[in-house]
């Protein structure tokens, strides 16, 4: 089946306009482009033309009218979005669209199309219609259901997994610290190295396993938000505060900038002090002692931006696209030998987004790294 690029079908059709009927020109596009092909009129809102093979593929429905034609082949619970791909189209997105629609039993094998648009320029430079594909993806999505159905397998043998071996780990964690507080001086000097390493072993794998079960319940859905309305400048205070151990150790400069009013947001309290912690632990890791570690609350109209802003060591710009993803091979030690699970950030992300939110981050190696969480305003 021949293949046309976009600019292809572009030139042929102004070549062919000024002498062809549209009729002439659907036709000859039709015999150089995919399969299935359609033309949509903007102004008139009309499909002007479906190629006679899509109708050849499906069952019946007899009818000069393009539009109810065509839509009559997709699935009931497809055909409000089928409509509104069509009202989308605008100068604004160069009237290119895709859409994935789910196609009615008169389809036959084919269960799922997709739909996708580009403009066609006429004489004058004037958008006035826009070439549309038609393309059969049952296949993809039936193969992406399968993809999605072991996925969920295996989230649900990680939870299990972790929920089954967080009391172990846990009771390690709890012997090694009693029998600690149990020892003799003497004792301690000649086990106390090992006795501390059991503790570091149970806690690092209790924080393991906690954030892997927030993980699986982030995806699944089924950690719910319990939405309040919260001053996020006492919020972000209270993350800070729990690290002020940290940061004396480690000579941090920790600094919060903040409007000198109450910034309210309806946020769930707990998840949204999970991420920024993450990303105040992150910044913990990675800045040498005596640096600085910063949070900035900025209030824009609709929206509220929390900074967390270091001046450490900074990302290599070729990290930054894995950094988000669960279990990222981006797994760098703090600079104090800290381990990473490679899941903090992504829990960050997914509690940000669940809110409605975006995080960004921007970082020079050696200058510093900022993380930026954007919040809606309701």
């Amino acid at each position: 089946m021949a293949h046309v690029t976009e600019s292809g079908v572009r030139g042929e059709y102004r070549a062919e306009t000024g002498n062809r009927s549209s009729v002439d020109v659907y036709k000859l596009i039709t015999e150089t482009v995919p399969e299935f092909f359609f033309v949509y009129h903007l102004e008139e809102k009309k499909i002007m033309f479906v190629s006679p093979q899509f109708y050849e593929l499906a069952d019946g429905h007899e009818g000069s009218d393009h539009n109810e034609r065509l839509r009559s082949y997709i699935h009931p619970e497809s055909q409000q979005e089928f409509d509104r791909f069509f009202d989308d189209l605008s100068s604004e997105n160069d009237y290119a669209g895709r859409v994935e629609l789910q196609t009615g039993e008169d389809m036959g094998s084919i269960k799922w199309v997709e739909l996708f648009t580009f403009p066609v320029d006429d004489e004058k430079n004037k958008v006035r219609q826009v070439v549309g594909h038609i393309i059969d993806i049952t296949d993809k999505k039936e193969k992406m259901s399968v993809l999605k159905e072991e996925h969920e397998k295996l989230d649900s043998v990680l939870k299990i997994l972790a929920h089954d071996l967080r009391a172990p780990f846990s009771q390690v964690y709890m012997i090694a610290d009693i029998l600690m507080r149990m020892m003799s001086d003497e004792e301690k000097d000649r086990y106390g190295s090992y006795i501390g390493m059991l503790q570091n072993l149970g806690n690092r794998s209790l924080v393991l396993l906690d954030n892997l079960l927030r993980l699986v319940s982030l995806q699944e859905g089924t950690l719910t938000l319990d939405l309040k309305k919260h001053d996020l400048r006492k919020l972000v205070d209270g993350v800070m505060e729990n690290f002020r151990i940290n940061f004396n150790e480690k000579s941090i400069v920790s600094t919060i900038k903040a409007p000198d009013f109450a910034v309210v947001a309806e946020v769930d309290k707990i998840l949204l002090e999970q991420a920024i912690s993450n990303l105040v632990s992150n910044a913990l890791k990675f800045t040498p002692a005596g640096g600085e570690i910063g949070v900035h609350i900025r209030q824009e109209d609709k929206e509220v931006q929390i900074e967390v802003q270091d001046n450490g060591i900074g990302i290599p710009e070729d990290h930054i696209p894995d950094l988000f993803k669960e279990f990222s091979k981006i797994r760098r030690k703090g600079l104090k030998g800290e381990k990473s699970t490679g899941l903090g950030l992504a829990i960050s992300q997914q509690i940000v987004q669940l809110h409605g939110g975006k995080i960004h981050v921007k970082s020079q190696v050696q200058q510093g790294t900022t993380f930026t969480v954007e919040l809606p305003l309701h």
